[in-house]
């Protein structure tokens, strides 16, 4: 099965040569910041596996042990590869022999979730639900649990020991985060990004920066419910949305033969489009 996936992969900011040593991200561990911020990762190089510690406001969130691999970039690409939730990017890492085991964590600090993974697999050893309970026996079980916040209801699905049903209910509204065919542009992905740099307008000297849009694709493939995560500068997120409301149509995700919505983030690093970007006075 696949999963929703970023749109467009981005580059970390390489830190190695320590024993150990700390990354900070710019947003839920996507892409690293060369300041601090709420999103930071502790790699422990001088162990063995290697241990990758995630926290998220000083909270915990996960736990990897990585075998294969001691490069900082290929460490995040490994971790994201696993850690596939609604906003993984589907790209597997670009080497050989890997293997991840993965602790994950609920907010209040509660373990979610114990895993492993590699190139051909991924298997859930257990998973617990916000109380502590233990969920899979022989490898079967169904986790619900909710998110307050945004009152979103969650429920996955685990059949000998896989993971094979993921989604979320909010006001009625089902989002499917595991499905069979991914989301995509009808006209390709590359003529889409070509038309996205022609329809961005967004005025070069605000300086360079970050913006992280989040929206869906519905059932009939169209683009809706725009949501600026994160913007490093004024007005970018706008223009990010602007764009994708006149977005050309998607082939929308399918589960089980029939279309479902997805969830997409799009990252925009300034200092990579601009010279594609147009003006608005």
């Amino acid at each position: 099965m696949n999963r929703v996936l970023f749109l467009i992969p981005m580059l970390g900011f390489a830190c190695a040569g320590m024993a150990q040593t700390t990354r900070y991200f710019i947003y839920e561990f996507l892409d690293s910041s060369p300041v601090e911020t709420r999103y930071r990762r502790t790699y422990f190089l001088d162990e063995e596996p290697v241990r990758v510690e995630s926290y998220a406001s000083d909270r915990l969130r996960m736990v990897a042990y990585v075998t294969g691999t001691r490069n900082l970039d290929t460490l995040d690409a490994i971790i994201g590869y696993h850690d596939k939730h609604h906003y993984a990017l589907e790209i597997e890492p670009h080497l050989e022999n890997w293997r991840v085991e993965f602790k994950s964590y609920y907010e209040d600090g509660a373990l979610k979730s114990h895993s492993y993974s590699d190139q051909q697999k991924q298997c859930f050893f257990q998973v617990w639900d916000q109380e502590g309970h233990a969920i899979l026996s022989k490898g079967n079980g169904i986790l619900t649990y909710a998110d307050q916040k945004s009152k979103t209801q969650f429920f996955e699905v685990y059949q000998d020991s896989v993971l094979v049903e993921s989604s979320s209910t909010h006001r009625r509204d089902t989002m499917y985060y595991l499905t069979d065919k991914l989301a995509y542009p009808a006209r390709g992905r590359i003529r889409y990004q070509e038309w996205l740099r022609q329809n961005i307008y967004f005025h070069e000297s605000r300086g360079e920066g970050y913006a992280y849009v989040e929206f869906v694709i519905d059932e009939r493939g169209y683009p809706t419910d725009f949501r600026t995560l994160y913007s490093s500068v004024d007005g970018l997120g706008k223009a990010v949305i602007k764009a994708l409301k006149q977005s050309p149509k998607w082939e929308p995700c399918q589960r089980k033969g029939k279309p479902v919505k997805s969830k997409f983030i799009f990252p925009i690093k300034v200092q990579d489009w601009k010279k594609a970007f147009g003006t608005s006075q």
